[in-house]
């Protein structure tokens, strides 16, 4: 969280296990291809009050872009790996005193878009 902004730990402390949500906030568009596939859909990351997980301490709205590896293992069960992450910032709040712009936030969720050892169950 120091990444993103660089008072977190002031304000809340330092915390090994944070909460984030990712939901998304319209239905998903997957383009199934053979190989690496692509979601797309509009979300809302909620970092959670590392105090009172029924508060947030920050919500971001970001555009999500996703390349994921699809796979159809026995009973139908599909499973995927995201191999590239993408999300730019349409909006943000912080519920402490900060001075990270959108601009800067939007920068910094670059690093995000790294390659991810993630499997996701559908």
């Amino acid at each position: 969280m120091k990444t993103f902004f660089p008072n977190f730990e002031e304000v809340y402390g330092h915390h090994y296990n944070l909460k984030i949500v990712l939901k998304s906030e319209t239905a998903p568009m997957i383009t199934i291809k053979d190989g690496v596939s692509t979601l797309n859909c509009r979300g809302r990351l909620r970092f959670l009050n590392p105090y009172n997980e029924k508060y947030e301490a920050v919500e971001v709205a970001v555009n999500v872009t996703a390349s994921v590896e699809i796979e159809l293992l026995d009973n139908f069960k599909i499973v995927g790996r995201i191999v590239d992450l993408e999300m730019q910032v349409l909006d943000y709040k912080v519920y402490f005193e900060s001075k990270v712009t959108k601009e800067q936030l939007d920068v910094k969720m670059v690093a995000l878009g790294k390659p991810l050892a993630t499997t996701a169950n559908t």
